[in-house]
């Protein structure tokens, strides 16, 4: 979509409901120049008005590529991160992953999940390691499981 306003406010009333019309400039397009506007009417006539845009140079590439998502992709296909080039590392040091976490931090959470999953079992009553029993449980309201 590409947002325009005509040059000469009364171009407005020239536009019929029949018309074609073209937008001639697209392809000089530049922030601050205006776009023609030529509209064909159904009788044949010809008419022809300026429209102004205001977008700026990011904006008109975005409208080129069709949105800034389409920009953004094409850009990154061409980058050289994306072709498979290698980066280089500084001599003396080492290459390190940039994912998020390291051993010792995806260890320690690890242990914290087993931990509260392990208080979650003992404190259910029937569930974990006791054998449905319950330390908290009243006495009487235990029955023994049958068959052991």
């Amino acid at each position: 979509m590409l947002p325009l306003t005509f040059a000469n406010p009364a171009d407005y009333d020239r536009v019929q409901e029949d018309d074609r019309v073209s937008i001639v400039g697209l392809t000089t397009f530049a922030p601050g120049a205006p776009l023609r506007m030529i509209l064909k009417h159904a009788d044949g006539s010809v008419d022809e008005c300026l429209l102004n845009h205001t977008f700026n140079q990011n904006q008109i590439e975005w409208f080129k590529a069709g949105s800034a998502l389409n920009l953004i992709a094409a850009q990154s296909r061409k980058s050289p991160r994306s072709q498979g080039k290698k980066t280089k590392v500084a001599p003396g040091r080492r290459k390190t992953s940039k994912k998020p976490g390291t051993k010792r931090a995806k260890k320690a959470s690890r242990k914290a999940r087993n931990e509260r999953r392990s208080a979650l079992r003992g404190s259910l009553p029937g569930k974990g390691r006791s054998g449905g029993r319950s330390e908290d449980s009243p006495a009487g309201t235990f029955r023994e499981p049958e068959g052991l």
